[in-house]
Formats: C-alpha cells, sequence, structure tokens
C-alpha cells in the first residue's frame, strides 16, 4: 500500500510537472504571437499616416482651400484608430468607419475619378477581425489601382455570410494584373509567416492577410481575380465554425 501511495504520489507529481510545462509553453507562444502582432502594426501604422498626410500636403499646395480642415477631420479618425492598440481586434463596424474616412481622404486627392460603395450585412457588423486589414486592402487598391488609371475607377467593399463562411470582399477596378502576377502574389499569400515578413521591405497586404490566418488559426481563404486593364478583386473567406467558437470563448 506504501508503495502504491508513492506511486500514485509520484504520478500526480509528473502529471502536475507535465501540465505546468505545457502551460508554460502555451503562456510562452501567445507571449510570441503577441509580439509578433505588435511588430506587424508597427511596420503598418505609419503606411496609412504618410499616405494621409502626403494627400494633405499635395491638396494644400494646389488649393490652399478650407477644405483642408476636413480632410484634416478624417486624418484624426485615421490617427486616433491608429493609436489605439490595446486590442488588436476590433470590430467589421469599427473598421469600416475607418475604411470610409480613408476613402473619404483620398476623394480629395483623386477628386472625380475616385468612387466608391461599401456594403455590409448587419449581422456581420459586431464580428472581430485584426484592425486595419481590410484597411490595408482598401489602400492597395487605391495605390495600385486607382492612381495610375486616368479614368473614373471604382473601389467596393462587401461584407456578407454564406453556408459556412464570412466573406469580405475587395474590388476595385483598376488597373489590375496579369496572371503571373496574381499567381506570384497568391502563393505569397498562402506561404507567409512572421520569419517571411520580417525580410520583406513592403509589407501592404502581406502583413494584413498574416494578421488574419493567425487570428483565426489559419481557418482562412483568400481568392485572387484580375485581369490587366479590367481590375482586381480578393474574397477573404473565413470560417464561421472558428468565429463562432472563439466568440464563445469569450462569452459573447
Amino acid at each position: 500500500m506504501e508503495n502504491y501511495n508513492r506511486i500514485v504520489s509520484i504520478n500526480n507529481h509528473l502529471i502536475q510537472t507535465v501540465y505546468k510545462d505545457r502551460l508554460r509553453e502555451q503562456e510562452s507562444d501567445i507571449a510570441r504571437k503577441n509580439a509578433e502582432l505588435l511588430a506587424l502594426q508597427s511596420q503598418i501604422n505609419p503606411h496609412f499616416l504618410f499616405n494621409a498626410l502626403e494627400s494633405i500636403r499635395m491638396h494644400s499646395v494646389l488649393k490652399g482651400e478650407d477644405e483642408t480642415a476636413a480632410m484634416v477631420e478624417k486624418l484624426a479618425v485615421m490617427e486616433r484608430q491608429n493609436v489605439e492598440w490595446e486590442h488588436d481586434s476590433v470590430t467589421i463596424k469599427k473598421e469600416m468607419e475607418f475604411v470610409r474616412a480613408y476613402l473619404a481622404l483620398q476623394n480629395y486627392r483623386f477628386g472625380e475619378r475616385l468612387s466608391f460603395d461599401i456594403d455590409i450585412d448587419g449581422d456581420c457588423e459586431n464580428i472581430l477581425i485584426p484592425k486595419l486589414t481590410l484597411t490595408t486592402f482598401v489602400e492597395n487598391a487605391c495605390v495600385h489601382g486607382i492612381e495610375s488609371k486616368s479614368s473614373q475607377g471604382w473601389i467596393f467593399v462587401r461584407v456578407y455570410k454564406n453556408a459556412d463562411s464570412l466573406c469580405i470582399e475587395i474590388e476595385d477596378t483598376g488597373d489590375g494584373m496579369d496572371e503571373n502576377e496574381v499567381e506570384a502574389l497568391s502563393e505569397s499569400i498562402n506561404s507567409i509567416d512572421i520569419e517571411t515578413i520580417k525580410t520583406k521591405k513592403r509589407v501592404g497586404i502581406l502583413n494584413a492577410c498574416l494578421r488574419i490566418k493567425m487570428m483565426f488559426d489559419n481557418a482562412v481563404k483568400f481568392v485572387l481575380e484580375s485581369e490587366k486593364g479590367i481590375g482586381f478583386s480578393v474574397v477573404i473567406y473565413i470560417s464561421l465554425e472558428k468565429i463562432n467558437e472563439q466568440q464563445k470563448e469569450k462569452g459573447e
């Protein structure tokens, strides 16, 4: 009996040791992911600020009108979002406020060359996503799609649910990409990881995709389509099962 009790005690000790070791590993993994997210955020934050400031500079130089005050107001919305990094995630509704402010600001830069439409299903508004990720795709549509096009261009943002996924579409009618470029970008998105992105000077969409994949444990699919001279679109499919699972964990 004494030997039995000693064996039981040793087993319990070993179980506690293994449990504590695994707990420490999990805590370390969480800390690492948080550090990685902060590193990604520090890369992406100045990107929007400098583009916005450049828009203001260009407009002020060309016109010097009171409209600049309205532009600064839009910039204030963007900056407020930039500095509030207590949480990496934000509701889709809140993210779209940032997107609208960004596009309204770009309207001053592009004038009639830029139009946009945002359509979000009501039951998607409170779903959490990584902050500034959708804005990254919209910013990319402006800079790489609309900017180089002399005629009018549109940017569409749609958020809805299908049978098993949250679907987020960002589409532009800009210059587009050829088949090889789309294939290369798609491959980069699917293979991106934290070590790879640290070596890149231009992060943009890859940054946003990595943060989305990290938040939803890779239960995400990115579908890219484009045609040269016609436009570019990306559809992000996020598992509703994973979203519901995370909401339950947070007691929402």
